[in-house]
């Protein structure tokens, strides 16, 4: 497979993310090929249409390099958000080149998906992969609507949500993974500038504090 054959399908939703990021990162030839995405007769050229659908001066501090671009901006790690940036660099880019080719939804909607069902409540590090599978899992459901409804529910199921009660992160989410599920959340108290957040594993019982500053 070419260069050029798994930009395409990354891009069309025949490649996934994780494979696609392992593939870049181990080929210095896919790297070239990225890095020479920017058109030679666009550079220090503000009115080429390559600049339709991505920014100029984005480009403009990493040398008319796409691949450093990429690197400045995405972690290659695999999660919902960073997969949508690395996709959505690359379609900007791509769509110069080929405009009707059918770009998969899978990342716009996953994202969009991920921000209706977590509610920049229920993730973090550790538990990021339970996060992930719940929206991949609830994806396919349709309309809309009853799909937002079902990620929501799996991700209260997977959470161990009985009541209203939600951690109000300050610092962003970091609910903590138990022995074969996420911490059940208990409470949160103020002391000073800390905020303590209590959980408990729903099978060991072990209770654990992640504590957060303002």
């Amino acid at each position: 497979m070419d260069e050029q054959e798994v930009l395409i399908r990354f891009l069309t939703g025949k490649m996934e993310s994780k494979d696609f990021n392992a593939a870049v990162i181990s080929s210095a030839a896919l790297q070239e090929r990225i890095a020479a995405l920017v058109p030679q007769e666009a550079v220090h050229n503000r009115e080429h249409p390559f600049w339709k659908n991505i920014s100029y001066s984005g480009l403009e501090t990493d040398g008319f390099d796409a691949w450093k671009h990429l690197c400045r901006l995405c972690d290659f790690d695999g999660s919902l958000g960073d997969s949508l940036n690395v996709f959505g660099s690359l379609k900007a880019m791509f769509k110069y080149y080929a405009p009707d080719l059918p770009y998969t939804t899978f990342y716009h909607d996953a994202y969009g998906l991920y921000l209706d069902a977590a509610q920049d409540c229920f993730d973090g590090p550790e538990v990021e992969h339970i996060t992930e599978s719940v929206i991949r899992n609830a994806l396919p459901v349709m309309p809309k609507t009853k799909r937002i409804q079902t990620a929501k529910q799996q991700m209260k199921e997977a959470f161990h949500v009985t009541d209203r009660a939600r951690p109000r992160w300050i610092q962003g989410p970091e609910w903590p993974m138990g022995q074969k599920s996420p911490m059940k959340f208990i409470e949160q108290r103020r002391k000073k500038e800390e905020v303590h957040y209590l959980f408990q594993d729903a099978d060991s019982a072990e209770t654990r504090t992640i504590i957060q500053y303002y």
